[in-house]
């Protein structure tokens, strides 16, 4: 193994790998069935660990050596992190600033403590980055500075960002992290948090024949990027077998039923089946070129995120403002503008921009058992509708149940124990199913 003498947590090296390894294939390949938009590999990985003890830059530093051999097909970022400056980088890699461009940006930070600044670049470039996790297939970026004061706008199409990043728990604190963690990029983002290294290596003199040993398999490493990043045969669609997914669904339906062990990560169980799909897809590529996925490649996908999951939250800690937090408020500010009660769809539309439904749904579900709130059934022309109310209404009486619909209409009745909601998301009743 050619960083067995790298003293980092296998962790680390499992995840720099993958991450290598989605740079190299880039937009070059993709699953379907998870949307309608295909699945593309791309990863952010951010390695978190105190400084010195876990050899973070060390492993990061070795990975991405590998595909620095390759850097004419692969653009690699690592100047300081804001959106002119990721924009401005794709330009220098051709004479012609109005050119479309296309292809693959790793963005290498190896010190991510420069995300979290005082000014508001990185607030705006951690929105950018949640956008470019999943790109349409073209995309139009307004470079400024270039040709005039107003600059421009370049066309990019097929564009695929991955990102590898280091940096210690206590730089993921304050304010500005928590705008980070609760606008979304948390839950695009695989966060491998350990505190020691899982062996000591005693260092000797290299010899001559360690050299040779070790530049033959980087050597080996190299050749076999260089495969994935210009072979013409892997391209397209990677499927899965019927075995494959058949697990994944048997996982999922599991997933959804079990309540999650920290609602700070809500968000990233979302987002977890994408996840998913896609280190299954890097794990059959870094075997074969057979394009398929099989049910052991999605069984390992599952272990080695839940491998780093239950440390994950520990970048949370000592947030001012944590996710938890900053939902309750923005939940209760909602239901009280609109009066103290919302319908259900209406929030979940009001709250798009800032959770995705499934998560919302359960978040929903943990604030009813916490006795912030309560969700009734409203009977109305229009079918059964749900409506969440902020406990201090939450009667259950059904006497101030407001009527949801035409205005002329009469009130109508308000189940209060009604069960929540239907049994696809939080259990309402089972009128409500889409």
């Amino acid at each position: 193994m050619w960083t067995e003498d790298i003293e980092s947590p296998k962790a680390y090296k499992i995840w720099v790998g993958l991450s290598v390894l989605a740079g190299a294939l880039g937009r070059r390949t993709y699953v379907m069935g998870l949307g309608k938009k295909p699945t593309y590999p791309n990863l952010y990985v951010v390695l978190v660990g105190p400084p010195g003890r876990c050899r973070k830059g060390e492993i990061m530093d070795a990975g991405v050596s590998l595909l620095r051999d390759w850097r004419d097909r692969i653009r690699i970022y690592a100047g300081k992190l804001t959106t002119p400056g990721l924009y401005t980088a794709l330009l220098h890699h051709t004479n012609d600033p109005m050119r479309v461009l296309g292809g693959t940006v790793f963005i290498y930070a190896s010190e991510f403590t420069a995300l979290t600044g005082t000014d508001a670049t990185p607030s705006r470039f951690f929105d950018d980055l949640c956008f470019l996790w999943d790109p349409e297939d073209e995309v139009h970026l307004v470079i400024k500075g270039q040709l005039g004061p107003g600059g421009h706008v370049a066309t990019v199409k097929n564009l695929c960002v991955n990102l590898l990043g280091g940096t210690t728990p206590d730089s993921l604190t304050g304010i500005k992290a928590s705008e980070i963690i609760g606008g979304g990029f948390a839950s695009r983002t695989i966060f491998v948090v350990r505190y020691e290294s899982e062996k000591f290596i005693g260092r000797t003199m290299a010899t001559e024949e360690d050299r040779a040993r070790d530049a033959a398999m980087r050597s080996r490493l190299v050749s076999d990027l260089g495969h994935i990043v210009s072979a013409e045969h892997l391209k397209g669609e990677v499927k899965g077998t019927r075995e494959a997914w058949d697990y994944y669904v048997a996982w999922r339906k599991q997933m959804e039923l079990a309540p999650p062990t920290d609602e700070r990560l809500l968000h990233y169980l979302a987002r977890k089946p994408k996840h998913v799909w896609k280190v299954a897809m890097l794990l059959s590529l870094s075997e074969s070129d057979s394009m398929i996925i099989e049910e052991h490649h999605i069984r390992r996908a599952i272990e080695l995120l839940d491998m780093v999951e239950p440390n994950m939250t520990d970048v949370y800690i000592g947030l001012a403002d944590s996710l938890h937090e900053r939902m309750i408020r923005l939940v209760r500010k909602e239901i009280a503008k609109a009066g103290g009660r919302m319908q259900l769809e209406r929030l979940v539309r009001v709250m798009g921009h800032q959770i995705e439904r499934s998560a919302l749904l359960r978040f929903l579900t943990h604030m009813r058992s916490c006795g912030m709130l309560d969700i009734h059934t409203v009977h109305t022309s229009m079918g059964p509708q749900a409506v969440v109310i902020l406990n201090e209404q939450a009667g259950g009486n059904g006497k101030d149940a407001a009527y949801i619909g035409p205005t002329a209409a009469p009130q109508e009745k308000e189940t209060s124990d009604s069960p929540l909601v239907c049994q696809d998301e939080l259990g309402l009743h089972p009128g409500l199913r889409h």
